[in-house]
C-alpha cells in the first residue's frame, strides 16, 4: 500500500505542537537575528535539547527601546528586510499519513520536487484574514513577468488554492537532517527562504479573473472546495481500499483502520474550520438529504458525528507508532464499509459530482462577493483589469510536492498556509537597526594624519584633467567680468593618491553643513544626531 504523503509541522516542532503552542498541520516561520541562520539552525537540530520552538515567529516592535521581543501583540507580524538583520525561514515536514508519521522518500529520478510559493492573501466579506478559513479571503499567485509580474488569483486556475498557477514562482526548498532518538533514526526538515527584500515587486496590482464556466471543476474555485475535493477522494480511497481482494489479512485491516482515522481528522478538521455551525452542534436523523442529518447517520458505534469528534480529540496519537485510537480500534471490515456507506460516498465518479461533495459544498455556501479596493464597497468591476491591493493584505506560504508521473488528482500535494505576516518597508519605523560604529582619527595634527597611508586611487583622464585645472585657476572676478580662463594644454592624465581619514572628515563636516542649512525648513537637528558627553560651556 502507497501511503498518502502529507505536509505537517517541522518534526522538531510537534512536542510545541503537541503542547498548543504551535499548529501542528500547517508550516511555521522561524526568526532569525543573524547572518549565519541557517547554521545556526542546523546547530539547533543537532542538540538534543533542539530547541527549535524559542525560533518561531511572533511580533516584534523597536518603536520603543524597551519593546523588541518583549513586545506583547496580536495583530499580524511583520517581516523586517536583511538590512535590519532579520532573516526568516519557512519550515515543514513532508511525511507519509501512518501512525509515527515517517518521512516521506522524495525521487529525484521520477522528477519528484518539492516547494514553496507565496500567496497574498485579500479579504473577503471579513475585515481581517483567518487562514485557517478560506471564506475570509481570495488567494493569489505570484506570477513573474519581466522584471516585474503580476498577483493571479487562485479562483481562475483548476484546483483553486490546492494548485499551482502557470508560471508561479518557486521558492527554493532545501533539506536540512538531524538524529531524532537513541537509535541514530535521521529526520528531515524542509526549508525555504521568505524573500522579504522583494516587498517594493511584491507590493504590485493584483489581476481578478472572474469564474465563468459550465465545466462542474468550476466549483473547485469556490474558496474551501479544492481541499474538500482532497477530503472526499481520501475517503474514496479508503472505500475502494476495503474492497481489495486482500482485506482478510490482518495487516490490510491494520492499514484501513490507519487510512481511515487519517481521513476521519482531515474531515473534522475541515468541518471544525469551515463549518462550526455543523461541528458544534449534532444533529437528528430524521432521513433528510441535509448535513447535519447525514452526520448523525449510525455509524461506529454511535455517530459520525460524535466518530469526527472522537478523532478529533485523539489526532496527536498520529505521531506514535503502532496507536490505534478511537473510533477506529478494533472496527472489522464490514463495520468500516458499512460506516463509510452511511455518508453516501461513491467509490468512482469524479470527486466533484459524488454527492457528499455537493451536500458539504451545499453547506457553505455561495462566498460574499469580493469588496473593490477602490470605492471600498461592491464587487471589483470585470471591465478594470488591475486592482489595487488592499491595505488589509496578508501574506503567507505553502509548501508544495510535485509528482509529475503520478496520475493527476496525486500530482501536487500542498502544505495548509503558513501564519500570516506582512513585509515590512525598508524605513519602517518599527524595524530593528544594525548599530554602525564609524571611528574618525583620534590624532588630528598634520604630524598625526601624515601616518595613514593615501591609500585611494582616483584615475583621471586628459580631458577631465584640463577641466579640472581650467575651474581652479577661475576666481570670483572673472565670473563678474565673464573672463574665464581657456582649457590648459595638457595630454595626459593623472592618478590622485587619497586619504581615507581626511575624506571621512570632510565627508562629516559638509553632512553636518547640509543638515544645519536644511534646518531651517524640517527642524530635524534634535532628531539628527546625540553627542556624548557635550562641549562645557
Amino acid at each position: 500500500m502507497s501511503h498518502r504523503p502529507a505536509w505537517r509541522a517541522a518534526a522538531p516542532l510537534w512536542p510545541a505542537a503537541l503542547a498548543g503552542s504551535v499548529a501542528m498541520d500547517r508550516p511555521a516561520i522561524l526568526r532569525f537575528d543573524t547572518d549565519d541562520f541557517v547554521d545556526r539552525l542546523k546547530a539547533e537540530l543537532d542538540d538534543p535539547a533542539r530547541e527549535v520552538g524559542a525560533l518561531v515567529l511572533r511580533p516584534e516592535t523597536w518603536r520603543s527601546p524597551a519593546s523588541g521581543l518583549g513586545y506583547v501583540g496580536t495583530e499580524v507580524p511583520k517581516l523586517y528586510q536583511p538590512i535590519h538583520a532579520r532573516f526568516y525561514l519557512v519550515v515543514a515536514s513532508l511525511v507519509c499519513a501512518r501512525y509515527g508519521l515517517p518521512d516521506k522518500a522524495i525521487h529525484p529520478t521520477s522528477q519528484e520536487t518539492t516547494y514553496a510559493v507565496l500567496r497574498r492573501l485579500e479579504p473577503r466579506g471579513a475585515p481581517a484574514v483567518d487562514p485557517t478559513r478560506s471564506g475570509t479571503f481570495r488567494e493569489f499567485g505570484w506570477v513573474p513577468r519581466g522584471e516585474r509580474g503580476s498577483w493571479v488569483e487562485l479562483s481562475a486556475v483548476p484546483g483553486g488554492a490546492t494548485a499551482v498557477v502557470a508560471g508561479e514562482e518557486p521558492l527554493a526548498a532545501f533539506p536540512l537532517t538531524y538524529v531524532e532518538g537513541p537509535d541514530g533514526r535521521r529526520r528531515r526538515v524542509l526549508a525555504a527562504m521568505v524573500p522579504v527584500a522583494r516587498r517594493e515587486v511584491y507590493e504590485a496590482a493584483v489581476t481578478p479573473v472572474p469564474i465563468s464556466s459550465t465545466d462542474p471543476a468550476a466549483a473547485l474555485a469556490l474558496p474551501g472546495r479544492s481541499e474538500l475535493e482532497a477530503i472526499v477522494l481520501e475517503l474514496k480511497s479508503v472505500i475502494r481500499l476495503a474492497g481489495a481482494p486482500t482485506m482478510t489479512e490482518a495487516t490490510s485491516v491494520d492499514q484501513l483502520r490507519e487510512a481511515l482515522f487519517f481521513a476521519l481528522i482531515d474531515l473534522a478538521s475541515f468541518l471544525s474550520r469551515e463549518l462550526s455551525q455543523v461541528w458544534n452542534q449534532a444533529g437528528t436523523d430524521r432521513g433528510g438529504d441535509t448535513l447535519p442529518e447525514k452526520l448523525a447517520k449510525p455509524a461506529f458505534g454511535s455517530s459520525w458525528w460524535q466518530a469526527l469528534h472522537t478523532a478529533d480529540a485523539h489526532r496527536n496519537d498520529v505521531v506514535s507508532v503502532g496507536a490505534y485510537p478511537p473510533p477506529v480500534a478494533g472496527r472489522s471490515v464490514d463495520e468500516m464499509k458499512a460506516d463509510l456507506a452511511a455518508l453516501g460516498l461513491e467509490a468512482d465518479g469524479p470527486t466533484v459530482q459524488d454527492p457528499f461533495f455537493a451536500l458539504v459544498s451545499d453547506a457553505m455556501g455561495a462566498p460574499d462577493p469580493a469588496p473593490d479596493p477602490a470605492s471600498g464597497a461592491g464587487p471589483a468591476s470585470a471591465a478594470d483589469p488591475q486592482v489595487g491591493p488592499s491595505r488589509n493584505a496578508v501574506y503567507a506560504v505553502r509548501f508544495v510536492y510535485q509528482r509529475p508521473r503520478c496520475p493527476d488528482p496525486q500530482r501536487l500535494t500542498m502544505s495548509a498556509l503558513s501564519p500570516t505576516f506582512r513585509l515590512a518597508h525598508f524605513h519602517d519605523p518599527d524595524a530593528p537597526f544594525r548599530e554602525n560604529r564609524i571611528v574618525l582619527p583620534v590624532d588630528t595634527s598634520l604630524a598625526g594624519l601624515r601616518k595613514f597611508p593615501q591609500a585611494v586611487k582616483v584615475e583621471v583622464s586628459a580631458q577631465l584633467r584640463k577641466q579640472m585645472e581650467r575651474i581652479q585657476d577661475v576666481k570670483l572676478g572673472d565670473l563678474d567680468d565673464g573672463s574665464v580662463p581657456g582649457e590648459k594644454d595638457v595630454s595626459l592624465g593623472m592618478v590622485c593618491s587619497l586619504s581615507i581619514p581626511i575624506i571621512a572628515i570632510c565627508a562629516l563636516v559638509l553632512l553636518m553643513i547640509v543638515v544645519s542649512l536644511l534646518n531651517l525648513v524640517f527642524f530635524w537637528v534634535p532628531l539628527f544626531k546625540k553627542c556624548l558627553p557635550k562641549a562645557p560651556g
